[in-house]
């Protein structure tokens, strides 16, 4: 028979108590846990956000404002004048004929697209119409934008019936200096 277990009232509020501090240390172990977790996450967002503003302001250093000026200079020297329109059209000779386009101003530059047609071109002419290309973007402002050439007849004997070249001038405001403009 067994008889009642005896324990101490001063032991076994001892041992309670501690249970109870145990009970509470994890507690607070883990609510600390979760606040740091919950700072890391907060402070990782907001490293990668300083780090998105940087690298959206690095387009501002100098290094590569100075490449951009150097772009820009490269790029206005590159333009024509009023005259290059005419100019291509004397250098490219009588058997083309020159179709202007209409003038696109935007800022301190425009563009006019403008056709050349061969007129009656035979298949020898092939060698001329390489050299007029070469020739026209010889000229400063002056872009090849398309080149047509339509030919019928049987795989034997072919004719070339259309020789048509899409010409992008681009040059700078009337007035205005292209290689002093910076």
């Amino acid at each position: 028979m067994i008889r009642g277990v005896q324990y101490s009232k001063p032991l076994a509020a001892g041992a309670a108590a501690v249970a109870i501090a145990g009970s509470m240390m994890i507690w607070q172990h883990h609510e600390l846990s979760a606040k740091i977790s919950e700072q890391r996450r907060r402070a990782a967002i907001a490293e990668s956000n300083l780090e998105g503003e940087v690298a959206a302001k690095s387009m501002y250093e100098s290094e590569y404002l100075n490449a951009l000026r150097e772009q820009m200079s490269r790029s206005r020297v590159q333009l024509g004048d009023e005259g290059t329109w005419g100019r291509l059209v004397r250098r490219l000779g009588d058997r083309w004929s020159a179709e202007p386009g209409q003038l696109d101003r935007k800022g301190g530059q425009s563009t006019r697209y403008g056709t050349m047609r061969l007129l009656s071109p035979t298949v020898t002419d092939w060698a001329k119409i390489v050299e007029a290309v070469t020739n026209s973007e010889e000229i400063p402002g002056v872009g090849i934008a398309e080149l047509e050439m339509k030919t019928s007849g049987s795989r034997d004997r072919r004719t070339l019936d259309l020789v048509r070249i899409l010409i992008a001038i681009q040059t700078s405001r009337t007035g205005e200096n292209p290689s002093a403009a910076r």
